[in-house]
């Protein structure tokens, strides 16, 4: 019997089950609630390319917004 990740797998889109990892899967009254991580597999899909992570930077407050 297959469980419900691989369920999952069947029917969801081949790029999202590449890149993403599913973590977490609330069934609801009227809704499926499905929770991705993304892989972190940058140099396998960018081998040609060097890739420098910068990380993430502050937020900025912006009065024009």
């Amino acid at each position: 019997m297959m469980d419900n990740g691989g369920l999952l797998k069947l029917i969801l889109p081949k790029y999202l089950v590449e890149h993403f990892n599913i973590i977490k899967v609330e069934e609801l009254a009227t809704r499926l609630d499905i929770y991705f991580e993304e892989k972190n597999d940058y140099a396998i899909q960018c081998t040609d390319k060097h890739l420098v992570s910068k990380g993430f930077n502050s937020l900025k407050h912006n009065p024009q917004l």
